[in-house]
C-alpha cells in the first residue's frame, strides 16, 4: 500500500525530530545552563548544584546552594478579546440580517432581493475573514498562555526556586471591564501559574515599630515555592492619572494586596550573642502613583502613608546582617541612553484631573526618595552610617527590554551632589561599586517573559555569608527563546501523533483478517498481496513486508506478475482449489517443529517406525477430520563434548507432497475439531481414538479457519510461512503474523567487509529462519535467487554483471551491486560474469529450463583495434554433463605482436597470488616466458608452425595453453586459451569457485601492447582443436556447445 509506505517513511522523519526538538524545548533551562548562583560564584558549580538538586544525594541545606532563590518573572500581559477587532463578526452579522432583509415585509420584492444579495456578498467577504482571524487571535492568545506556563512550570522544575515573583502588567490593559479582568485573572491561576497561589493576606504586613509577624527562612518551603508575590503594574491598575478604587479592588480581590511586606530570619548555628540575627526585609510596593498629579488622592495619600512607615520603622543603617528586597514595578529615574527606555512623561487634557498619563521611570525626586528613604543612603558623611545606607536591591519591571543599573552618589563631589545612574557592567569595570565614598545600589529591571522579548526570566540568589556576618546577591537571566518555537515543537508533535495514529489505524485494519486481500487480488487481478515476498520496483530486491507483490515462483505459491490484471475467474477458482494456472498441483515444503504436539479432543495421532535406511519417525497428525502425513529424520550428535552421551536432534526435513488433508465424518456427519494444543510431554505413544473412521478429501482451502489458524500455531515460524504460501485463500486465513515474526527475527543490517574475519563471523553467524525460507525459496523459483550478501532474494537482470568498484553502477542496483568484484567472497572470476548470473545459470540448468538469456547477455567477442594495438578475445560457456552439472569457461585470448618494432611485453594471463604473466622479450633470443611457472623459447625469427605449451595456475586450478605462430616477417600471433571449471556454482563458498575468485588483488587482463599491425593473414589461421590432454578441456570438450566463439573480423 503506497499511502502506508509514505507514512512509515514521514514518522521514520518526524519521529526523531519530534523527540529531538521537544526535548530540547522541555529542558531548554539544561541546554541553556540555566541554575541560580551559588555562594561561590561560580557558573559550572553552580549548573552542577542545579544537577544535583535533581538526584538523591541533593540537599538544600548545603552551604554551596542559596538560602533565598527568587524566580523573578516581568510583564506576562495576558491579552483578550478586547484586544481583538471585530469580535461581532464572529456573530456573522450580516447573515442574520439576510433573513429579515430577504424574507421580511418591510421592504419589496426588488429590494429584498437587492439587500439579501448585498448582505449574502458581506457574509463572505466580510463576516467569514474577520471570523477567522478573530478565531486565530484566539488561539494565538491560548498558545501565548501555554508558552508563558511553559516557561514558569519549566524553571521551576528545573532551577527549585525558593520563592517566585511577577513584576507587574499581569494582564494586558487597565481599561477593560470586569468581566474581562475576570476571564484574564482565571487564565493567569489556571494556565500560565497553574498550581500557583496569591500569598494570602495573613502572611503580609503592614510596616511597625516593633515588628512581630517575622517568619523563618526556609520554613514551609513547599508552600512559598507555590506562592506567586504579585506587583502591581500600570496595565493591572493604570497610572496616577487613572487610578482608581474599582481598578485597585478588583486586582486586590484576583492577585493580592498591592503595598506590604514581609520579613525573614534566617537561623544561624554561632556562638556568637553580639551578632545579630540574620534579617530579610522584602517590601511589595506600588509606585504607580507616587508621582503627581493623581486622579484620586486618597490612593495615593495611602501609597505616601506606607512608604513613610517603610521609612521610620527600618532597621538601622549600621545593623549588620540586614538585606532589603524592593519589588515594584516602575523602574527609578535615570538619563537617557543608560537604558532603552528614556525619561518620559504625559498626562491626561482635561480629564483625570489631569494626572499622569504615561511614564517610563519614576520622576527625580521619588527615585531619591527610595534611595534615601527606605535605603538611608546620602551624600553627607556625617550622617550615620557615613551616609552607606542600608544593604539592598529593587527588581522591577516595565521596560520590556530589561536593564541593569548601579545607582551612585559621590560624596567627594561639590555641596551640591546629585544622584547619577550607570550600567552596572560599566560600573564594575570602572570600580565605582568599591569606593567607600561613593555610596551606591543596584536596581535590575527583569527583561519581560513575552515571546517578543525572548521568554526571559531571572534568577535572582540571596546567601548569608557568616565569616563577614553579611547578605550578598547575583542576578542572572535565563531565556527561553521567541514564540515560535513552542508553536513549531508542538505543531510537529501534532502532525506527528497524527501520522502514527493513522499509521497504526491503517496497520491495524491491513492486518485483520477480512482486509488481507484486497479487491483486485479477491478477483483474481494481479495486485498486491499482504504477507508474500516482493520484489521493490526500482532497486530490485525482495523481503517481507505488509506491502507485497508475489513472486513468481514455480510449483508453490500463486503466480502473480506486475502488471498483469487479466487473470479470468476460472483460473483464479482453479488456484483456489488447490491448482496452479497451468493445471498442475500446488506443492509446497512444510516443515514440522523440533518437537511432537498432542491434540485434546477428537484427535488421533499414529506413529510407525520409518524405512531402515532412513532412522526417524513418520508421523499422522489428525486435527479433528484433518491429518497431515509427514516424516522425521534423527540425527544423533555429541552432547557438551561427551561421544557416549548422545542427545538425539530432529531435523526439519520432511514435507506435505500436495495440499489435500484427509477428513474423518463424526456420527452426526458435522466435522469436529480440536480445541486446544498442548506440548506432549509423555514418552508414551498416543492411541488413536477412533479405529475406522470414514475417510474423505479435502481441498486445503475449504478448511476452516479456525482448523488453519491451528495448524498455523502448530508449525514453525519457516513451516507457517510455507503453508501461508500454497495459495490466497490459506494466506488469507492464516494471516501475515508468521511473516513479521521472520522479519523481527531478520538482522536487517548488512555484514560490514571491512577485513577478512569481519566477513568470516558474518558468513558463519547462525542462519535466521527468514534465511531458511528464502533459500527455499531459491531452490524452487526459477525468477530470483538468494544473496548471500544481502540476505534477501534477488531478480539477476536487476544484479550487476560486473562492478568495477563501489559507485560505479546505477543506484538502481541491489545493494549488493556495490561491493567491489575483488572483495571476499563475492568476487566475480570473469569482468563480465559475476556469481549472480553463474548461479542463476545452473539453477535453471538443473531445472531443465532456459538459461541462454543469461549466457547472452555476455560480450562474445572483443576486438580492440588501433594503430599500435590489436587485441582480440572470444568467450564460449558449456555444462559439463556429470551429476548436478559443471559451469565450463573456454577463454581465448588473442595479440598480434610486431617483432621487429618493439622490445619488451608483458600480458597478464591469471591475476592471482602467483602472478601468472606472459613475457615477450624479443630484443635477442625471441622468448615467451610465463613467470613463475617456466618459460617456451622459440625460433628467433618464429617459423610458421605453432608452438604449444600447457600451463597449469596452483592458485585456481584452471589449465592454460599458450599458442604462438609467424604469420609473417613482421608479425607473431600469440593466443592464450584459458579453461575454468566453476563447478555447481550453488554458493560463493563452494571450493571451486572460491579458486577461481579474483583474491587479495586487483589485477588487470588487458594487453599492455604499444604498438603493432593487422596481419592479412590473421584471418585464415586459428588454434588447432586438437588441444593438449586436461581434465577440464576434456569435459569442455563432452560438453554441449551452448554459444559458440563467433567470427574475429578485421
Amino acid at each position: 500500500m503506497f499511502f502506508l509506505c509514505v507514512l512509515r517513511y514521514a514518522l521514520y522523519i518526524l519521529v526523531p525530530l519530534s523527540l529531538i526538538l521537544s526535548s530540547y524545548l522541555y529542558l531548554y533551562p539544561v541546554f541553556h545552563l540555566c541554575a541560580f548562583p551559588s555562594p561561590n560564584q561560580d557558573a559550572k558549580s553552580s549548573y552542577f548544584n542545579t544537577i544535583l538538586q535533581h538526584t538523591p544525594f541533593s540537599s538544600e541545606d548545603s552551604k554551596s546552594v542559596a538560602q533565598f532563590r527568587l524566580l523573578a518573572l516581568g510583564d506576562p500581559q495576558l491579552e483578550g478579546d478586547s484586544s481583538i477587532d471585530f469580535v461581532e463578526s464572529t456573530t456573522f452579522p450580516h447573515f442574520s440580517k439576510f433573513f429579515d432583509d430577504a424574507f421580511g415585509s418591510k421592504h419589496g420584492p426588488l429590494q429584498s432581493v437587492r439587500h439579501g444579495l448585498h448582505d449574502l456578498v458581506d457574509f463572505y467577504l466580510d463576516d467569514i475573514p474577520k471570523a477567522l482571524e478573530v478565531y486565530r487571535k484566539r488561539l494565538d492568545h491560548i498558545g501565548n498562555d501555554y508558552y508563558l506556563g511553559h516557561i514558569y512550570r519549566t524553571l521551576h522544575w528545573w532551577t527549585k526556586p525558593s520563592h517566585v515573583t511577577v513584576l507587574g502588567d499581569l494582564v494586558g490593559s487597565q481599561w477593560i471591564d470586569d468581566e474581562e479582568f475576570e476571564s484574564r485573572g482565571w487564565r493567569f491561576w489556571n494556565r500560565v501559574f497553574r498550581g500557583g497561589i496569591k500569598v494570602a493576606e495573613e502572611l503580609t504586613s503592614q510596616p511597625a515599630e516593633n515588628f512581630e509577624g517575622a517568619m523563618i527562612l526556609g520554613e514551609e518551603k513547599e508552600e512559598w515555592k507555590r506562592r506567586i508575590i504579585n506587583v502591581a503594574g500600570n496595565h493591572d491598575i493604570g497610572y496616577a492619572g487613572d487610578l482608581d478604587q474599582g481598578r485597585m479592588a478588583r486586582f486586590t480581590r484576583m492577585f493580592g494586596k498591592a503595598n506590604y511586606e514581609m520579613r525573614f530570619n534566617l537561623p544561624v548555628n554561632t556562638t556568637e550573642e553580639d551578632h545579630p540575627v540574620p534579617e530579610l526585609r522584602i517590601i511589595v510596593l506600588n509606585d504607580m502613583n507616587l508621582d503627581t498629579p493623581a486622579g484620586v488622592k486618597e490612593l495615593q495619600d495611602e501609597t505616601y502613608n506606607f512608604l513613610n512607615s517603610i521609612i521610620t520603622t527600618s532597621q538601622d543603617v549600621t545593623r549588620a546582617a540586614h538585606f532589603t528586597i524592593v519589588l515594584t514595578h516602575i523602574p527609578l529615574f535615570k538619563e537617557a541612553g543608560v537604558c532603552v527606555d528614556g525619561p518620559f512623561f504625559d498626562f491626561f487634557d482635561g480629564e483625570f484631573g489631569n494626572g499622569v498619563k504615561e511614564q517610563n521611570h519614576l520622576s527625580m525626586d521619588a527615585s531619591k526618595g527610595f534611595l534615601e528613604g527606605i535605603f538611608g543612603m546620602s551624600g553627607n558623611t556625617d550622617v550615620p552610617g557615613h551616609g552607606n545606607g542600608r544593604h539592598g536591591v529593587i527588581l522591577n519591571g516595565h521596560d520590556h527590554e530589561g536593564c541593569n543599573v548601579y545607582h551612585y552618589i559621590n560624596q567627594s563631589s561639590d555641596p551640591e551632589r546629585v544622584w547619577k545612574s550607570t550600567t552596572y557592567p560599566s560600573a564594575l569595570a570602572t570600580g565605582i561599586t568599591e569606593e567607600m565614598l561613593i555610596p551606591g545600589l543596584r536596581e535590575v529591571t527583569v527583561r519581560s517573559m513575552m515571546g517578543d522579548f525572548g521568554g526571559n526570566a531571572g534568577l535572582m540568589s540571596l546567601w548569608f555569608d557568616e565569616e563577614e556576618w553579611d547578605w550578598h546577591f547575583e542576578f542572572v537571566n535565563c531565556k527561553l527563546g521567541t514564540q515560535h518555537i513552542w508553536w513549531l515543537v508542538h505543531i510537529l508533535d501534532l502532525i506527528t501523533l497524527g501520522v502514527g495514529f493513522v499509521y497504526g489505524i491503517l496497520v491495524v485494519l491491513q492486518s485483520s483478517p477480512w482486509n488481507l486481500i484486497d479487491k483486485k487480488v479477491a478477483d483474481g487481478n494481479s495486485g498486491k498481496q499482504n504477507g508474500i515476498l516482493y520484489e521493490k520496483k526500482g532497486n530490485g530486491h525482495a523481503g517481507f513486508s505488509t506491502d507485497a507483490q508475489p513472486v513468481k515462483l514455480n510449483g508453490g505459491v500463486h503466480q502473480t506478475v506486475a502488471g498483469k490484471g487479466s487473470l479470468r475467474k476460472k483460473k483464479s477458482k482453479a488456484t483456489m482449489n488447490g491448482l496452479s494456472s497451468n493445471g498442475q498441483k500446488l506443492l509446497r515444503v512444510v516443515f514440522l517443529p523440533d518437537y511432537k504436539y498432542r491434540v485434546q479432543e477428537h484427535v488421533r495421532c499414529s506413529q510407525k517406525s520409518s524405512d531402515p535406511g532412513s532412522p526417524g519417525v513418520s508421523a499422522t497428525f489428525t486435527f479433528g477430520t484433518t491429518s497431515i502425513n509427514a516424516f522425521k529424520r534423527q540425527t544423533p550428535r555429541a552432547k557438551n563434548g561427551d561421544s557416549n552421551r548422545k542427545a538425539w536432534e530432529q531435523q526439519d526435513l520432511a514435507v506435505l507432497k500436495n495440499v489435500l488433508f484427509n477428513t474423518t465424518q463424526t456420527m452426526s456427519g458435522l466435522p469436529r475439531y480440536p480445541k486446544a494444543l498442548v506440548p506432549l510431554t509423555s514418552e508414551e505413544p498416543v492411541v488413536c481414538k477412533h479405529e475406522n473412521p470414514t475417510i474423505s478429501r479435502v481441498s486445503l482451502y475449504e478448511l476452516p479457519a479456525e482448523v488453519l489458524m491451528i495448524i498455523g500455531e502448530l508449525l514453525g515460524p519457516v513451516s507457517a510461512s510455507s503453508l501461508a504460501l500454497c495459495n490466497r485463500t490459506v494466506l488469507w486465513k492464516l494471516g501475515n503474523r508468521h511473516f513479521k515474526r521472520l522479519a523481527r527475527d531478520h538482522p536487517l543490517n548488512y555484514p560490514i567487509l571491512d577485513s577478512r574475519r569481519a566477513v568470516n563471523n558474518a558468513v558463519t553467524r547462525t542462519r535466521s529462519n527468514l534465511e531458511r525460507l528464502l533459500k527455499m525459496l531459491d531452490k524452487e523459483s526459477k525468477d530470483v535467487i538468494y544473496c548471500y550478501y544481502c540476505k534477501r532474494l534477488h531478480r539477476p537482470e536487476h544484479t550487476a554483471a560486473s562492478v568495477p568498484g563501489y559507485g560505479g553502477t546505477s543506484r538502481s542496483f541491489v545493494p549488493c551491486a556495490y561491493v567491489h568484484r575483488y572483495q571476499y567472497p563475492y568476487e566475480a572470476v570473469h569482468p563480465m560474469f559475476s556469481f549472480a548470473l553463474a548461479r542463476m545459470v545452473m539453477k535453471l540448468h538443473r531445472a531443465g529450463l532456459d538459461y541462454l538469456k543469461y549466457l547472452q547477455t555476455i560480450p562474445r567477442t572483443r576486438i580492440d583495434y588501433k594503430e599500435t594495438h590489436t587485441y582480440l578475445r572470444s568467450i564460449e560457456f558449456r555444462i559439463a554433463p556429470i551429476e548436478g552439472g559443471h559451469l565450463i569457461l573456454r577463454t581465448q585470448h588473442w595479440y598480434l605482436v610486431p617483432i621487429y618494432r618493439f622490445n619488451l611485453y608483458r600480458i597478464t594471463i591469471c591475476p592471482h597470488k602467483k602472478d601468472l604473466t606472459l613475457l615477450f622479450d624479443l630484443r635477442q633470443s625471441a622468448k615467451i616466458w610465463p613467470h613463475t611457472v617456466r618459460y617456451l623459447e622459440v625460433a628467433h625469427p618464429p617459423t610458421r608452425n605453432t608452438d604449444m605449451k600447457k600451463y597449469l595456475c596452483p592458485a585456481c586450478l584452471s589449465e592454460y595453453q599458450i599458442d604462438s605462430k609467424r604469420m609473417s616477417d613482421e608479425t607473431l600471433a600469440i593466443c592464450v586459451t584459458v579453461w575454468q571449471d566453476f563447478g555447481t556454482c550453488r554458493a560463493p563458498f563452494d571450493a571451486r569457485w572460491k579458486r577461481l575468485s579474483l583474491a587479495n588483488q586487483t589485477a588487470s587482463r588487458n594487453a599492455y601492447i604499444t604498438t603493432g599491425i593487422m596481419s592479412q593473414y590473421f584471418e585464415l589461421w586459428r588454434p588447432s582443436d586438437e588441444y593438449l590432454s586436461g581434465p577440464i578441456r576434456e569435459l569442455f570438450t563432452l560438453a554441449r556447445p551452448e554459444i559458440g566463439l563467433g567470427q574475429c573480423h578485421r
